[in-house]
């Protein structure tokens, strides 16, 4: 999950630049992510012996993985800004468990980046110092999910039980909420907004796409471990589900819209009833302007009536 600037349909970042207070967070959220690679890069990794497939490989498919969980990405717009969300929850609970958990921080590092540098070429014209803090900030959220998993057990090639499931999902749900703080943070910093408004936008938009990525990544887990062909049926699901995300996004679009649409006409119409009620009321109160009367004057010049003229 990644934050943008408001008012721009394509999210690309504001051209008065950064703001130092954004930057500073972005300087403390990559050495939180460097720090993280080195030290899971530096814990030993036992695979079972009869491995199929080497452990280049393995990270190599984590790579890829985190790329493509990116690069399916949905934008929702919010009061402050555009939010994008993804599959991340989906590669992560597929890595936890064909990945060794030591790699995953330096996989996502290498993955996200891969994958909003090339977003940033081809469509948003991101300045790289935005791709690092959605790198980042996303490794760093990727590293807490690890070591919130890996709290409940291995997960590494384990066989899918109950608490299996609890651990992927505890990763998950940590997952989420690391990277729905960190950018309501970011909006917050930039805009100069409270922070709680952003995070609570960014978790409602998610929610569907949350559940529907925990379901495929036990999904894919579970077919790894059954049969591995299985996972060619997948693509035709994983379609539907990112058509049903697109079109209840738009759908809260619309509502949204319409609200906002409905408030404006009735702010509109309780101000021209104050205005019509002061117009009345200032004819009302307006003094009658007596016409001058004509006098009818009797013999001699005197007046003896007074008619309207």
């Amino acid at each position: 999950m990644s934050s943008g600037r408001a008012g721009d349909p394509v999210d690309r970042p504001d051209p008065r630049g950064t703001p130092p207070r954004v930057l500073l967070l972005v300087a403390a959220v990559t050495l939180t992510a460097l720090a993280a690679v080195v030290i899971g890069l530096t814990v030993p990794v036992t695979l079972p012996p009869d491995d199929p497939l080497p452990a280049p490989a393995r990270f190599g498919l984590a790579v890829a993985a985190f790329a493509v969980a990116q690069l399916a990405r949905l934008r929702f717009r919010t009061a402050t800004g555009m939010v994008s969300i993804t599959w991340g929850e989906a590669a992560l609970i597929v890595c936890l468990y064909f990945v060794p958990p030591g790699w995953l921080p330096a996989a996502a590092l290498l993955g996200v980046g891969l994958a909003w540098g090339g977003m940033s070429l081809a469509v948003d014209r991101r300045p790289p110092v935005e791709v690092l803090r959605i790198a980042a900030s996303l490794t760093a959220a990727t590293a807490l999910a690890v070591t919130v998993a890996t709290a409940f057990g291995s997960p590494l090639l384990a066989a899918p039980t109950p608490g299996l499931a609890t651990a992927l999902i505890a990763g998950s749900v940590t997952y989420l909420l690391a990277t729905a703080c960190l950018g309501g943070v970011t909006l917050a910093l930039r805009h100069g907004v409270p922070v709680g408004p952003p995070i609570l936008a960014a978790l409602r938009g998610k929610l569907l796409m949350f559940v529907g990525n925990v379901a495929v990544g036990l999904a894919v887990v579970a077919l790894l471990e059954i049969d591995a062909r299985w996972l060619l049926l997948l693509p035709p699901p994983l379609w539907l589900l990112q058509q049903t995300y697109r079109h209840r996004l738009r759908a809260e679009r619309e509502r949204r819209d319409w609200r906002a649409f409905a408030e404006a006409t009735a702010a509109l119409n309780q101000l021209d009833e104050r205005g019509g009620g002061h117009r009345r009321g200032d004819r009302r109160a307006a003094p009658l302007r007596r016409r001058p009367g004509r006098r009818r004057r009797g013999p001699g010049g005197r007046p003896v009536a007074a008619l309207p003229g």
